[in-house]
């Protein structure tokens, strides 16, 4: 991954960094036992996340170009809580 400018970096223009990321949410599901987008779909409804199964389906098995911040808090809740079960 790479850094992150500074100010001066910024302001100048002389510097441009590409900053990437590995989605890795179906792994996760399954270390965690859900193998299915099915099983994520009710999870993300308790905490208040209502998304077709199309678009669940999407967002665990392809990379996301923008993810909200509450999907991504819900999604993190649903990991942890899955781990702590484990």
């Amino acid at each position: 991954m790479s850094g992150f400018l500074h100010g001066d970096d910024v302001n100048a223009g002389q510097m441009k960094r590409d900053v990437d990321y590995t989605w890795r949410l179906a792994e996760v599901m399954a270390r965690a036992g859900m193998h299915n987008s099915t099983d994520v779909a009710p999870l993300l409804r308790e905490r208040g996340i209502d998304l077709s199964a199309s678009q669940v389906y999407r967002v665990i098995t392809q990379r996301p170009e923008r993810v909200s911040l509450k999907l991504l808090a819900a999604l993190t809740d649903i990991s942890f809580a899955a781990s702590r079960t484990l």
